[in-house]
């Protein structure tokens, strides 16, 4: 049983990275792989922490299903809370001048 939630988390790991990556470039990402994805990872970590505790196959199973959804339910705000508008620039980094301040200044 723990195959499955690994196979789960790897599904979730493929699916998601260009599904986050599309949101941060500010192109459309398809909504099927993107709730796979969120489902696949939440579910498969789940399942192989509750593994890893000792719970119960069936509760580990129930609270796997039970968060996974929630996560593929949640997926459309969390992509939107990554995206940026693709005409503006990407911030650049740029070194801050300390100004000097001396006491002799009246």
């Amino acid at each position: 049983m723990l195959w499955i939630y690994v196979l789960l988390t790897t599904v979730g790991v493929v699916a998601i990275v260009p599904t986050v990556l599309r949101a941060i470039d500010g192109k459309p990402a398809d909504t099927v792989t993107g709730i796979v994805g969120f489902v696949g990872l939440v579910s498969g970590l789940t399942g192989l922490f509750c593994r890893q505790v000792g719970v119960d196959s069936l509760a580990t199973f129930v609270a796997a299903a039970a968060l996974g959804l929630a996560a593929g339910a949640l997926h459309p705000e969390l992509l939107s809370m990554l995206r940026r508008d693709p005409t503006t620039p990407a911030p650049a980094m740029t070194a801050k001048k300390k100004t000097k301040v001396t006491h002799a200044e009246d």
